[in-house]
C-alpha cells in the first residue's frame, strides 16, 4: 500500500491505524514523505515507526511523483493506495485481493463512502452503471472508478505508472484511460 503524504501528519495516524486494522494484513506499507516541511517530516517518520511502515522522503513530486516512487521500491504482485487523508475499511485488503484472484483481474475497483460536510455519499463501482458497462468510450465523458483500487503491479510498470504532468487531479482519471487501452480486466469488488 502506498501512501503519499505532504503535510498531512495530523491525518495520517488515521490512515496508518486502518492499515494495521486491516482483517488480511498487507505485505508492505510505503509512506513517501512528498517533501514535507522538517517538522512535519519528523512527526510522519515517528507515525511510520509506530505502525511498521516504511518511510521514504523526496523532494516534492506530487501525487503522481509519489505514488511512482512507491511503484517503483513495492515487490509486492497487488499495488494500493491511500491517501494520507483517508483510510480504508477494515476488510479492504481482504476482500479486494480475494476479488482481485478468484476473477483474474488486472484492477479491482471498490465502491466508496465519503466523509464530511461537503462530501458524504456511497458510490458503487461505476457510478451510475455496472461496471461491466464502463467502457474506454464511456471513460471519455466521465471517471468511473475510484483512486482507492488495486491493480497488478507489473500491468501499472507496463504503461509507466502515473503521468508525472498531472499534477492538478485527474491522475487516477489519466491512468484508468492507459490502462483500459491496454485491455486491463477490470472487476468490481463491493
Amino acid at each position: 500500500v502506498a501512501v503519499p503524504c505532504f503535510n498531512q501528519s495530523e491525518y495520517l495516524k488515521d490512515a496508518l491505524d486502518s492499515l494495521d486494522a486491516q482483517t488480511v494484513a498487507p505485505v508492505e506499507v510505503i509512506v513517501i514523505d512528498d517533501g514535507s516541511d522538517l517538522t512535519e517530516a519528523v512527526i510522519i517518520r515517528g507515525l511510520c515507526e509506530l505502525s511498521r511502515a516504511r518511510y521514504v522522503r523526496i523532494t516534492n513530486r506530487k501525487l503522481p511523483g509519489a505514488r511512482n516512487t512507491a511503484l517503483m521500491l513495492t515487490k509486492t504482485k497487488w499495488f494500493a493506495k491511500l491517501d494520507a487523508d483517508e483510510w480504508y475499511e477494515d476488510t479492504y485488503i481482504q476482500k479486494m485481493l480475494y476479488t482481485a484472484e478468484m476473477n483474474a483481474a488486472d484492477v479491482v475497483v471498490p465502491g466508496l463512502q465519503e466523509h464530511g460536510p461537503t462530501r458524504n455519499g456511497t458510490y458503487m463501482p461505476g457510478y451510475d452503471r455496472p461496471l461491466e458497462d464502463v467502457t474506454l468510450e464511456v471513460m471519455w465523458g466521465f471517471n468511473r472508478t475510484f483512486y482507492a483500487s488495486l491493480f497488478r503491479t507489473q500491468l501499472l510498470r507496463e504503461v509507466g505508472g502515473y503521468n508525472p504532468l498531472m499534477v492538478y487531479g485527474f491522475e487516477d482519471y489519466d491512468l484508468a484511460i492507459d490502462l483500459m487501452k491496454r485491455g486491463a480486466k477490470y472487476v468490481p469488488c463491493n
